[in-house]
């Protein structure tokens, strides 16, 4: 290893042995401990939130009248709700419905 390079990296706390790296500086080491136990707490306390939160959600269809205004928002000149579109819809919740509560 190059002398310069030994230098910085005793600086920064850290020596080089048998090609790895290791931290020498007990502050720097506990700092780097704590960096990783703080991201792996955040990353827990993140997935029991999204699981609390899919867990206690009950399942919510569309009114008729919702599928109707979403029929409008693709063809303008619908009037009504034809009776094939509504029992499609229904079987896309139902499927959708399915596919979230396993």
């Amino acid at each position: 290893m190059n002398k310069e390079l030994k230098e910085l990296a005793e600086q920064a706390g850290m020596e080089c042995s048998l090609g790895h790296w290791y931290i020498t500086d007990t502050n720097l080491e506990r700092f780097y401990e704590d960096a990783v136990i703080e991201g792996m707490a955040k990353q827990m306390h993140s997935s029991v939130d999204r699981a609390v939160n899919t867990m206690g959600k009950e399942w919510v269809g569309l009114t008729d009248d919702e599928m109707l205004k979403t029929l409008i928002e693709i063809d303008s000149e619908t009037v009504r709700l034809p009776i094939g579109f509504k029992l499609f819809a229904c079987a896309i919740e139902a499927k959708l419905k399915e596919k979230n509560n396993d």
